[in-house]
């Protein structure tokens, strides 16, 4: 199977970051999943990174979208991004929307998440 893709997955619950990589395996790309932005930057400092996907709520004082924007800086890319969440107020969505990331809320259902990698990579 050629690899589509390399998607990073930022989640700290590992139930909801293990079927995340198993699902997106299936789909043949390369999954690299930490807890942390820290911990991920450890392992995607080399080869191309094409999408991260963000829990918003990463369980200590980092959120998300600051994930993404530590990993985008310390990478030097620009490297789109979605981030997952239960919250539905119009604060959050407003800001996923002003650090320019696509929202998916939970519970996320695969071919949702299917159709947004689709759109998002298909124009790479």
């Amino acid at each position: 199977m050629t690899v589509k893709y390399r998607i990073a997955i930022l989640e700290d619950d590992e139930l909801v970051r293990d079927a995340i990589v198993r699902l997106l395996a299936l789909w043949g790309h390369e999954v690299i999943a930490a807890r942390s932005s820290k911990d991920l930057l450890s392992q995607v400092e080399s080869g191309p990174l094409h999408l991260i996907i963000a829990d918003y709520r990463l369980g200590g004082p980092e959120n998300g979208i600051g994930a993404i924007k530590r990993l985008t800086e310390a990478l030097d890319k620009t490297i789109p991004a979605i981030v997952i969440t239960g919250d539905t107020s119009d604060a959050v969505r407003g800001e996923i929307e002003e650090a320019g990331h696509e929202i998916l809320y939970k519970p996320a259902v695969a071919n949702e998440m299917r159709l947004l990698l689709d759109r998002m990579l298909g124009a790479r």
